[in-house]
């Protein structure tokens, strides 16, 4: 019997999940620092939102099956805030007048309370509002595809387990 037929259902579809969130995150950090994008504080929550679906695919792998549920749960949860932060972002695209050009990232966290940070991050600025393009398709976009098959990959590793 290989390894592989020995691996449980479950926990190839988390290792699944692992791979598309890490191919995610170094795509992010690529479009940073090779191709010199200026990520935005959307853009910033989709990548904390991501790398909080990695630790949580590869501790739900590492822990299977005892951590099925109580791992997989705040993977999906996490895939729903990347969902509503990736779908914000494109109704931002869509309505560029509902969006003023607010602070950076890091002075909004030097300056403001934490929750009103946040506030301002969700909201989105300016930047926000100037995606940059891969294959013809907007960055968020591209983004919200990644979390749809992330939690499609995460409800398919919790619901059918073994």
């Amino acid at each position: 019997m290989t390894d592989a037929e020995r691996t449980p259902d479950g926990r190839r579809w988390l290792l699944a999940a692992s791979a598309a969130a890490l191919a995610a995150v170094a795509t992010a950090f690529f479009a940073e620092y090779a191709a010199g994008l200026e990520p935005c504080s959307l853009c910033w929550l989709q990548r904390l939102l991501i790398g909080g679906v990695l630790l949580a695919a590869l501790a739900g792998a590492a822990l299977w099956p005892r951590g099925r549920w109580a791992l997989g749960l705040p993977l999906l949860a996490l895939c729903a805030g990347g969902l509503a932060a990736a779908g914000r972002h494109l109704y931002i695209l869509a309505n560029p007048g509902q969006a003023g050009c607010g602070m950076s990232l890091g002075v909004m966290i030097d300056t403001l309370p934490w929750y009103e940070a946040l506030q301002e991050i969700v909201r989105g600025g300016g930047q926000c509002t100037e995606p940059a393009v891969f294959a013809g398709l907007p960055l968020p976009l591209w983004s919200l595809l990644g979390f749809a098959l992330l939690a499609g990959l995460g409800l398919r590793a919790v619901a059918r387990g073994y």
